[in-house]
């Protein structure tokens, strides 16, 4: 006697393809033997279920960029300047902290607090 066929929706008829290392295969493989599993229920419980790392990443507009850069180049200048007179200019420690702000709004670092 046949097995009874399953229902429309208990089927598995779409295909998953994603393309990997020949390192990268055998790690799957040991892995899928560890976990007693084939190498198809194996990709489809990580798929589903498995812990994925997320990376957050930011990236500056060319413009925003061009304007950190701007602002960077002046802090320099500004720092010679103290440097050589020995004083800090008026309004630097205020230039700093928006400049800390906008790095931290902006490219999701803020601050490393004091050296």
């Amino acid at each position: 006697m046949a097995r009874p066929r399953k229902a429309a929706e208990d089927r598995r008829s779409e295909i998953v393809r994603f393309t990997v290392r020949p390192d990268e295969l055998v790690r799957i493989h040991k892995a899928a033997a560890r976990s007693g599993r084939t190498l198809s229920a194996y990709a489809r419980a990580m798929a589903l279920s498995g812990r994925v790392v997320m990376q957050q990443t930011r990236s500056l507009s060319p413009d925003d960029f061009d304007e950190l850069r701007r602002i960077g180049v002046n802090l320099n200048q500004l720092a010679r300047v103290a440097n050589r007179k020995g004083d800090l200019p008026p309004g630097l420690a205020r230039l700093c902290a928006t400049i800390e702000l906008f790095i931290a709004q902006h490219i999701g670092h803020g601050p490393k607090g004091p050296a």
